[in-house]
């Protein structure tokens, strides 16, 4: 039987599957083009690994809600390694560097300790002011 340190070498070496499906999704300012594997925020684009790619396209097809790491891991990996929150922690604290104000203090990309990860509700866009009838 492999150890679980030479399982998760085995893993590393694994491509990351592609989503599967072809779309756009976006979740307030980060928007995904799924075909092209292309990311923005506020329309830049985010130098993303593929893996990084693949976590973002998880999360926002959560819609914020929660996505264990566990679970999280296994869609990435096709397996859930015990013990492996390591390695998902540092893909997390890497695009937390290209999408927030102070990466040290996330405000979009949350970690809910014990649990998983979510994206923060998307901040609403104010409502185009209404225009007021010209006097006659």
């Amino acid at each position: 039987m492999l150890s679980l340190r030479c399982l998760a070498l085995l893993v590393d070496r694994r491509l990351v599957p592609p989503p599967d499906e072809t779309e756009l999704v976006s979740w307030g300012p980060l928007c995904i083009d799924v075909p092209r594997r292309e990311a923005f925020w506020n329309d830049a684009p985010l130098p993303l690994t593929p893996t990084q790619f693949h976590i973002l396209v998880i999360l926002i097809r959560a819609q914020g809600a929660l996505v264990p790491g566990p679970e999280l891991s296994r869609q990435l990996w096709s397996l859930a390694i015990p013990h492996d929150r390591d390695r998902l922690y540092a893909h997390i604290r890497r695009i937390r560097k290209h999408i927030e104000p102070d990466p040290s203090h996330a405000v979009f990309l949350l970690s809910i300790r014990g649990e998983g990860f979510r994206l923060a509700a998307p901040p609403r866009r104010p409502a185009p002011p209404e225009s007021s009838p010209s006097p006659s």
